[in-house]
């Protein structure tokens, strides 16, 4: 599964490449399964996510998922059962 996340966050990638997710930058213009952004760090994700998201839509949808106070076993989680209840 293909998971846009800046490069900043070096750690949470590794973590999720060795769940054998592809990580790609996060305003890249590839086809994403995930985007993943902190709400408290990333204060310019809402201006760079539409051409990730745009580009980056396919019959299953593209999930944006807020990495705050989660751990690569939460967000594994979110992404295999394809559901995540809130932004906020």
């Amino acid at each position: 599964m293909k998971i846009a996340l800046d490069s900043k966050y070096k750690s949470l990638a590794d973590s999720l490449e060795q769940m054998n997710y592809q990580i790609v930058p996060l305003h890249s213009r590839e086809s994403v399964h995930g985007v993943l952004y902190h709400s408290t760090f990333d204060k310019e994700f809402l201006n760079g996510i539409n051409n990730t998201v745009v580009n980056s839509i396919n019959d299953q949808g593209v999930l944006i998922i807020d990495i705050k106070d989660k751990s690569p076993q939460d967000i594994d989680n979110i992404l295999r059962r394809r559901l995540y209840t809130s932004i906020f």
